[in-house]
């Protein structure tokens, strides 16, 4: 109750204020009455007890300010005051306003906009029922290549029959993709294959329909299928009655289900668009490793952990693989999505901050030089009896005030580059289809804006709030002459602004020259004229002999084309985003230390595709029309395996594909190839014919005289006219490819070049801030020293070592820091290290001409002062 009154009296005190301030005014009228009839009944007389009841009672506006005083409502009015008082002022000198809130609105634009990032990808939950409950459960592996893989359907049964400590599990298979034929242009789907426990262990709903049965995951039963949202509106209209109807992928009935809700997305299952049921299938020709591996999530019960899981999960594993026993592996699902993104994430996280660090510093510095002319005012206030603490909470507020200005900006400017970071991050970041500028992310710009405010404005409000009052009260007011102590707050703020742009500077230009390196890193084959697509025909529709005689019938109507030069296939591309894995057996013998055989790339190709591909042979031949099924077998290698596995001399050797498999002699040998990335070593890598070997991926590479995209529509025009039911898919000119390859280093790049460029405009406006505040103290002296005979270079050359040596201190500082920070960029460099000097050498000259220039400008206008004018100054 106590509380509640002393609430409801300081709303009355601030919303009653005259009707309070009456009953103030009589209450001590009463006070001073009774005073004076105790002193008039004691012998005074009425004059004389009036004058001693004043007397005793003080000041009547001092009591009232006390009483003001002891309540809350005076703290906040105060606070009004500050704020209205702070107004005037930043509206008095709008072109320091106007700077000093972009120069925020910069570093807090940045960190806003990196943050929407990071919340999206981190530390958002997933959108789940109790996501902190779902894993992912593997198996480990004793083979090098691959120490993680998906879990034998063995593991799985053991696991889903005899866990005790899983609520759900479930089963998945990703990149699961067919063509959708029959309501208009085919179009390739990706999806997904799951169990009939995926979908409850995620507790997520359908929007139409159900999802699948126990029985409907059983071998041999009518095809179902669940569409997503987007899929069911996008291609079917969003028709409700689409529910019990039947769609054909890959020249197959498929009973439509259900729906699912809007928005879902499992990543780990890739961008699917339908699910059928995991059990459903026969695995394609080339896909029948499917059938027995499985991708497997669980939910955990309510207050199991991890290590508990991973125990019971382990027991199991170990019992149902007796002849190569493996172990659980069990990973909660948030942490394993972002587990590639998340350095790139936390280096763009410390880049922004030192943005931010670098835009305090700066408005620190021009807050410094204001303070000067403000200094007469500081001091009059003081000298009237104003505390030093009650001065620096007036410029604690305008710098709040200042930084809210800076904050609000900075959000319009995140708002504004979402979407670009939307584009960005689209196959870099995961869930960045989330990024947006919600509430969560407005807190965090509310609180990095105080923070700023308390940055930035702390050091100048104490310096300010301690001026010479003897000096600041003299004719005019403002201290004049040189202050040592402010020269050496002024120097640490410049030198640490330097210091932080420099680290940026070296961080970036480390990228930068990995980028140049990667676009002039020799793919080993020609990127540029070169259209590339992926021709996946239906399995049920072609096997063998006819999808030979299809791809056949493709490469020629291809070929046929103007400006087409050369075509082939393959079951994977350069540059395409996958590889294919397998082994081999030199001369069909086991290698010590090598299991199942010698890891190497498995490229199955056409007979063109080292012509189309521009490819050099360095020795033997390429593959023929001849190399057929029925024909002697044979394979081509690169140069990497035929050092690694044949001491150089594979020409005539052969290997096999596994133990008792026949051999497979070696026809020839080409040049190494960079194959999923520009900065990949080339790997062993075997070529085997199209026509001896069956693969369900069919890649088309066309290399043309011109530009390839022109030829885009004539080429999906040609395999049209053959089989209007076969999509092309995943349309790109190798160039394309190339690009989208360089992923995070793109990502990287670019953020980090951006921010640096900021860094470094922001710590070229310090710099002249504060030597131009330094020209502007040191006026009069500059005046008596040219009246005294010294000429304009030398108060040139003054105010230029003046500045140099923050500026060295800065750079020292930088590189110390660049060399110990940059060390997080080691992953995604290529072809230079985190030391590299030529880079450190560059950005310490780029930022010490910069910030010399900045220092010039001022020491220019202070060299042409007229003497005159400089004694009359102040």
């Amino acid at each position: 109750m106590a509380l509640l009154r002393k609430l409801m009296s300081g709303l009355r005190a601030l919303f009653l204020k005259k009707q309070v301030e009456q009953e103030m005014d009589e209450e001590l009228r009463g006070y001073l009455d009774a005073a004076v009839q105790d002193k008039m009944r004691a012998g005074m007389g009425p004059e004389e007890a009036l004058r001693a009841a004043r007397v005793e009672m003080g000041s009547v506006e001092a009591v009232k300010d006390e009483i003001r005083s002891a309540g809350w409502e005076s703290a906040l009015e105060t606070l009004w005051q500050d704020v209205r008082y702070g107004l005037r002022m930043l509206r008095k000198n709008a072109g320091f306003t106007a700077v000093a809130a972009l120069t925020l609105a910069l570093g807090i634009g940045a960190n806003t906009a990196i943050f929407s990032v990071v919340y999206a990808a981190l530390l958002r939950p997933l959108p789940f029922s109790h996501a902190e409950r779902l894993c992912l459960v593997s198996v480990s592996s004793d083979f090098a290549q691959f120490p993680v893989i998906p879990a034998t359907l063995l593991n799985f049964r053991a696991w889903h029959d005899h866990n005790r400590t899983l609520e759900r599990i479930g089963a998945f298979l990703p990149d699961y993709d067919l063509a959708i034929t029959g309501s208009g242009e085919a179009e390739k789907l990706r999806g997904a294959a799951v169990s009939e426990d995926f979908f409850p262990t995620l507790g997520v709903t359908p929007v139409q329909g159900r999802f699948f049965t126990a029985d409907e995951v059983q071998p041999g039963k009518d095809g179902v299928v669940l569409l997503s949202y987007g899929l069911w509106q996008r291609r079917l209209g969003g028709d409700r009655a689409m529910i019990g109807k039947q769609v054909t992928l890959d020249a197959r009935p498929y009973t439509v289900i259900g729906v699912v809700p809007a928005g879902f997305h499992f990543i780990p299952a890739g961008d699917a668009e339908f699910w059928i049921p995991v059990s459903i299938e026969q695995p394609a020709p080339g896909k029948e490793g499917r059938k027995w591996y499985l991708n497997t999530l669980a939910r955990l019960k309510p207050g199991v952990t991890l290590a508990q899981a991973r125990a019971d999960l382990d027991a199991l594993t170990v019992a149902s693989s007796p002849d190569k026993p493996h172990h659980a592996i069990v990973r909660r699902l948030d942490e394993d999505i972002v587990k590639d993104a998340r350095r790139a994430l936390l280096i763009l996280v410390g880049a922004v901050t030192f943005v931010l660090l670098v835009a305090c510093t700066n408005v620190a510095i021009l807050q410094l030089s204001r303070s000067m002319a403000r200094s007469s005012e500081i001091a009059v206030r003081l000298a009237i009896g104003a505390g030093r603490w009650r001065v620096i909470r007036q410029l604690l507020v305008e710098s709040g005030m200042l930084a809210m200005a800076g904050g609000l900006l900075g959000i319009f400017l995140a708002w504004c580059s979402v979407g670009l970071l939307v584009k960005l991050g689209a196959t870099e970041v995961p869930r960045s289809n989330e990024i947006s500028i919600n509430l969560w992310v407005l807190a965090f710009t509310a609180g990095t804006s105080l923070l700023s405010g308390v940055l930035f404005g702390m050091v100048p409000a104490i310096r300010t709030s301690t001026p010479n009052l003897s000096l600041c009260l003299k004719e005019g007011g403002a201290a004049t002459g040189s202050s040592p102590r402010q020269d050496r707050v002024l120097g640490m703020l410049v030198a640490g602004q330097l210091a932080l742009a420099l680290t940026l500077l070296t961080g970036a230009g480390l990228m930068i020259n990995t980028l140049w390196r990667l676009l002039h890193a020799n793919p080993g084959f020609a990127t540029e004229k070169l259209l590339t697509m992926e021709v996946d025909l239906p399995w049920r529709k072609y096997r063998l002999a006819r999808a030979e005689e299809f791809r056949r019938s493709v490469l020629e109507r291809v070929a046929s084309l103007h400006g087409v030069e050369a075509a082939a296939f393959s079951n994977t591309i350069p540059m395409g985003g996958w590889e294919t894995r397998s082994g081999f057996l030199p001369n069909g013998k086991p290698l010590p230390g090598e299991f199942p055989g010698a890891p190497c790339q498995l490229r199955i190709i056409s007979p063109d595709y080292f012509r189309t591909l521009k490819i050099p042979l360095l020795e033997g031949r390429f593959f023929t029309n001849g190399d057929v099924d029925g024909k002697p077998r044979v394979a081509i290698v690169n140069d990497a395996l035929a050092r690694r596995y044949f001491e150089g001399q594979a020409l005539g050797q052969h290997i096999s594909q596994g133990p008792g498999e026949p051999l497979i002699e070696i026809v020839g040998v080409t040049a190494d190839i960079r194959f999923s990335k520009l900065s990949s070593e080339p790997l062993p890598t075997v070529y085997y014919p199209y026509a001896q070997e069956m693969q369900g991926w069919h890649m088309l590479a066309v290399r043309t005289s011109g530009d390839p995209a022109i030829l885009i529509a004539d080429v999906r025009k040609a395999i049209q006219g053959l089989d209007p039911d076969v999509p092309a898919s995943d349309v790109m000119t190798m160039e394309q490819r190339v690009s989208r390859s360089l992923g995070t280093s793109s990502f990287l790049l670019f953020l980090l070049t951006t921010f640096a460029a900021i860094a470094l405009t922001l710590a070229g406006v310090g710099v002249y801030g504060a030597m131009g505040y330094a020209v502007t103290r040191r006026t009069h002296e500059i005046g008596i020293r040219m009246a005294l005979g010294a000429g304009k270079e030398d108060v040139l050359n003054s105010i230029m070592k003046r500045g140099a040596l923050p500026t060295v201190a800065g750079v020292g500082i930088g590189l110390t820091g660049a060399l110990a920070l940059t060390r997080i960029l080691s992953s995604f460099l290529y072809g230079v290290t985190t030391t590299d000097p030529a880079t450190y050498a560059s950005v310490a000259v780029l930022l010490g001409v910069v910030a010399m220039l900045a220092c010039w400008l001022p020491a220019r206008r202070a060299a042409k002062i007229d003497p005159i004018v400089a004694l009359r100054y102040e």
